[in-house]
């Protein structure tokens, strides 16, 4: 993928886009990765078996 974003000339990407696009995904993971967090907590305090 960073190939394919730092490959220059035609069918490349400005570094504008780039660093828009790195943003994008860490944005993405942060959110994705609170979310199940929180999915998670709320999971085990209902269920002691599997918090066990």
């Amino acid at each position: 993928m960073l190939a394919a974003l730092s490959k220059g000339g035609e069918g490349g990407f400005s570094d504008e886009e780039i660093v828009d696009f790195l943003l994008n995904l860490f944005v993405a993971g942060y959110e994705t990765t609170s979310t199940i967090t929180t999915l998670a907590v709320k999971f085990l305090t209902k269920t002691p078996t599997a918090l066990a």
